[in-house]
């Protein structure tokens, strides 16, 4: 509009004057997009080197202990069956040994959970049934839905493949349905779903429980990172990683006192991956 009021009013020295304005504007504001993309992206290496050098840590302090600390708890939690099982231990000592035994069980299964984030990825992928595998993760999972009065609701397309970690995929899956049932209340469904389209195999396990504050969705998949009152954090962790492994990306949508929907994007094709295990030998 400048421009054309000059030419109207052919003014040459407010021209060139307009046309040296509007070359500099140009400039700085390019100027400025870049430093703001070039900031954006530091912070992003920033963040993803702090996640490295926390899995690092992690990865050597499971490396030091876990062995000897699993060895001395498997044997304590052998004499505490034994004591269980003896006539002599009265009923009200018994519930203290049953507690211990419990507690025991979880501190198990946390240093699985950092053994999992320690250990290097498999070199040998192998193509397994999908569709076996989330309906037996399903069936696995049920039992402790039902204990806590929750339905789970299945969508799996069949004879559905993929090149990857049979085991550690189950892992993923059983850690994300057991965190959606533990966020719902009693009576409510958990839906899981399943299908290929575009190269890409989606996996999507949506509860209807308390949600998540949007400020917090970027934290998820950072070890000690929970909003559950004895959660570790490491569940998701172990999650992400194995999913990054393999190439695929987890995406998490969520609303407070709606739900959440955490969809697994994987990628089918096996050079990738093979590729990427590989690297990691």
């Amino acid at each position: 509009t400048r421009l054309i009021y000059v030419v109207k009013i052919q003014s040459a020295v407010e021209l060139s004057f307009i046309f040296y304005l509007t070359v500099i504007t140009w400039v700085t504001l390019l100027a400025v997009i870049f430093i703001i993309e070039n900031m954006e992206n530091q912070l992003i290496m920033q963040r993803e080197l702090e996640h490295v050098e926390k899995m690092n840590t992690i990865s050597q302090l499971a490396a030091a202990v876990a062995h000897e600390i699993r060895n001395p708890m498997t044997t304590v939690r052998g004499f505490l069956q034994m004591l269980n099982s003896s006539g002599t231990v009265s009923d009200h000592d018994k519930s203290y040994i049953k507690i211990s035994i419990e507690e025991l069980d979880r501190a198990q299964a946390i240093i699985n959970d950092y053994l999992s984030i320690s250990k290097p990825p498999k070199s040998g992928i192998e193509q397994f049934d999908l569709t076996k595998v989330l309906h037996d993760s399903i069936q696995i999972i049920t039992a402790y839905a039902a204990v806590n009065n929750i339905h789970i609701q299945s969508d799996i397309a069949p004879a559905l493949k993929l090149f990857g970690f049979k085991h550690e995929i189950q892992q993923v899956l059983m850690n994300i349905m057991k965190n959606g049932i533990e966020a719902m209340e009693a009576g409510e469904t958990l839906e899981v779903s399943a299908y290929e389209r575009d190269n890409m195999i989606k996996i999507a396990i949506k509860d209807h429980g308390c949600g998540i504050p949007k400020d917090e969705l970027k934290w998820l998949g950072t070890a000690y990172f929970t909003n559950k009152e004895n959660g570790t954090g490491l569940g998701l962790a172990v999650s992400y990683e194995i999913i990054k492994r393999m190439h695929g990306r987890i995406k998490v949508q969520s609303q407070v006192q709606v739900g959440t929907t955490f969809t697994l994007h994987i990628p089918t094709h096996p050079k990738q991956l093979e590729e990427n295990a590989e690297e990691n030998v």
